[in-house]
């Protein structure tokens, strides 16, 4: 469970104004309730957009108060039936939804702004139980939510990815209509379980119902080393059983049986060759799928470059 304010910005959000008893910013006047919460982003690189904090379905909208300076401007009333209160979102600069809407948690419903009376850019979120006109102190509320995977350390044993971009949101699907449950933070790693790749995006899995999207600048991907050795030890391993198997063929129908040794010796010799060669293969750079590349690699005596 999670403070349903904290949903509403995304984490790091900072409040501004609490509920409660203040002095009016507007007016100056002292002792005014303040029916809410004045919430902002704590992240500087946050598009100011506005989350819905839990399932549900939107009650009503006002859109016509960009010009407005009294009272809470564009808003927003979603009813959440089984949680048993609803969420209030005043002061947009936008609003993105309507009356009717069935809304998901994390879902972008609007965009934080500062219409109706207002002294700067920030949310004002309330609450209020079904069936209440009474304000209640949103601190007190909490919802369920899945909290984002935390980061490891680097471990070549293992697919990983490192967050290089702000604001990476992770999603609880492979698409970007699914919920927004939080942001991944900036230069961590995370495990990487699943990827899915649409027209624009590459998606990857960092834990049940929770993916990232990279466009090939979010993220750098560190596959797990060993594969491609692995791979042709055992198309080595495969090559020689062929050539074992045939050459005792040849042997028994020349019968010459006695020379098989010999031959056997041989191939271990090439064989024991191959694999001293493939323990010097060093994995540099690993290609993304069908992709295009110019090569220009400098190469000193007795160095080889393997191409897969």
């Amino acid at each position: 469970m999670i403070e349903a304010y904290k949903i509403a910005l995304l984490q790091p959000v900072k409040i501004t104004s609490d509920f409660g008893k203040r002095k009016d910013p507007v007016t100056g006047k002292e002792q005014v309730t303040h029916a809410g919460m004045d919430l902002i982003s704590g992240n500087k690189n946050n598009k100011r957009e506005v989350f819905a904090v839990a399932d549900g379905v939107v009650l009503s909208t006002v859109t016509n108060q960009s010009n407005a300076k009294t009272g809470y401007g564009n808003r927003i009333w979603i009813r959440h039936k089984d949680l048993g209160w609803s969420s209030f979102y005043a002061h947009s600069e936008k609003v993105n939804v309507k009356k009717g809407d069935v809304i998901k948690q994390g879902q972008i419903i609007g965009i934080e702004g500062s219409t109706g009376k207002s002294t700067g850019i920030h949310l004002h979120f309330g609450i209020q139980y079904i069936g209440s006109s009474v304000w209640q102190d949103p601190k007190k509320f909490k919802v369920p939510y899945i909290q984002v995977t935390p980061t490891v350390k680097r471990d070549e044993t293992k697919d990983q990815i490192k967050v290089i971009t702000t604001q990476l949101r992770v999603r609880k699907d492979h698409n970007t209509n699914a919920g927004i449950i939080g942001v991944a933070k900036k230069d961590g790693i995370y495990n990487y379980y699943g990827t899915y790749k649409d027209s624009k995006y590459t998606w990857y899995k960092i834990a049940d119902s929770q993916w990232v999207a990279n466009d090939g600048t979010w993220l750098e991907i560190y596959p797990k080393k060993g594969d491609n050795m692995d791979e042709l030890k055992k198309q080595l391993e495969e090559a020689n059983k062929k050539i074992n198997e045939l050459t005792l063929r040849v042997a028994e129908q020349d019968g010459k049986i006695s020379n098989l040794e010999t031959i056997n010796n041989a191939l271990q010799e090439e064989n024991n060759s191959l694999l001293k060669d493939i323990e010097s293969y060093k994995e540099i750079y690993k290609c993304t799928k069908d992709g295009n590349y110019k090569i220009k690699v400098k190469l000193y005596e007795n160095e080889c470059l393997y191409i897969k």
